[in-house]
């Protein structure tokens, strides 16, 4: 989680550089019957499409050298996994990024 929100928090900063916004996370939990959804949500600088599969490879990053190691996401993605979970990102550039991470069964 630590690493989500310092994701959220880089890409608000990087947002404010160059925009005139109100920045905003958002955390939500959703359950059905069989299911739960966390939801986490910025307003920062999106990700590019071109990049949104790539994210939670090892060692990708798009932060500048001694930025990040691009292991946050590619670590919290394995433990999603290992608790039967999925991690789903969705993001348009300059408006939003919303992690879903989901865990049926429960």
């Amino acid at each position: 989680m630590i690493n989500m929100f310092e994701n959220s928090f880089y890409a608000l900063r990087k947002k404010m550089l160059t925009h005139s916004f109100t920045p905003s996370l958002s955390i939500s939990l959703q359950k059905s019957a069989d299911a739960i959804t966390l939801k986490i949500r910025d307003n920062g600088c999106g990700i590019e499409p071109e990049f949104i599969n790539k994210v939670c490879e090892p060692f990708f990053t798009t932060k500048p050298p001694g930025q990040g190691t691009g292991l946050g996401l590619s670590l919290a993605s394995d433990v999603i996994k290992e608790h039967r979970g999925t991690l789903t990102i969705n993001s348009v550039v300059n408006e939003f990024t919303e992690i879903s991470i989901l865990f049926s069964g429960v």
